[in-house]
């Protein structure tokens, strides 16, 4: 093999090993590993005792992940403050509002790239507020949220995201000087957000 046979060669060996590495560095998984706090906003739609019900929210979230490889471990909690709504309860003339929402989750996620999939359940509390033509009543709800979605990282730091969550927070009894209604609250929402990692 002469000298410029072998030359070529290796910098043909050489050329491959350095695409090879290039592109396992473009590959490389991001570290979610850490403490993260951001804001988020976006919209439910869902139902009171089977009657239509929906609203916008913002609020802000905080949480914690570990990571192992590609598989993400976490939790994070969140408070909203919400405009969901809901006319004629029981078919009168009542209004049933949910002010502000907060949960409890864990998460479990798997990174590909700049971007964890990841799917979220735990424990959600409410207040709500049922108004009719004689008081306005409070009262705090607790039960359960469930989804899922995806987070991308556009800086070390910063990351954005969007989820849908799933709330189902049982049936609640409202006493006013003229009646005792029931409430029944179920929402879906889809909301968007973003996270900086401290």
């Amino acid at each position: 093999m002469t000298f410029v046979a072998a030359f070529r060669k290796t910098a043909f060996v050489a050329a491959i090993l350095m695409a090879g590495s290039t592109m396992s560095a473009q590959a490389q998984v991001q570290n979610w590993t850490g403490l993260y706090g951001g804001v988020h906003g976006g919209l439910g739609a869902g139902n009171v005792n089977n009657g239509s019900a929906n609203g916008g929210l913002i609020g802000g979230q905080v949480g914690f992940n570990a990571q192992a490889d590609r598989i993400v471990i976490g939790v994070e909690g969140d408070i909203t403050s919400s405009a969901y709504e809901h006319r004629g309860l029981n078919a009168g003339g009542q209004t049933f509002k949910q002010k502000w929402i907060g949960t409890a989750r864990g998460r479990v996620g798997y990174a590909h790239d700049t971007v964890m999939f990841y799917g979220t359940a735990g424990v959600a509390g409410a207040s709500n507020e049922l108004k009719d033509t004689s008081a306005k009543v409070s009262k705090n709800t607790v039960g359960w949220v469930a989804g899922a979605g995806a987070e991308a990282k556009i800086t070390d730091r910063i990351s954005v995201r969007g989820e849908l969550l799933h709330y189902a927070m049982g049936i609640s009894n409202y006493t006013t000087p003229l009646a005792t209604y029931k409430a029944d609250t179920r929402t879906n929402v889809l909301r968007a957000g973003v996270n900086y990692r401290f």
